[in-house]
């Protein structure tokens, strides 16, 4: 029981190496200008994009995640070999 324990954080210490690795958000530059954009606030009103970016940005995660998932499962199928 212990082994297994070891060997998930194990796998979850090489996960986080390689999550940090990875560069930060190329459009955090760009999200400054938004606020410089005249009347979006009034558009915002009647369209909430704001909370419309949120929702679109975790379906992506969780779309990503549930690829990645599906992407090691497959390999882990054929690493065993059928």
């Amino acid at each position: 029981m212990q082994n297994t324990i070891t060997d998930w954080g194990f796998r979850l210490l090489i996960l986080s190496l390689c999550i940090s690795l990875l560069p930060q958000s190329p459009f955090n530059a760009y999200i400054g200008y938004v606020d410089a954009i005249p009347y979006l606030s009034y558009l915002n009103w009647f369209i909430p994009i704001d909370g419309i970016l949120l929702v679109m940005q975790a379906w992506l995660q969780v779309v990503l995640i549930y690829c990645g998932y599906m992407v090691a499962l497959r390999y882990s199928h054929a690493l065993k070999g059928g």
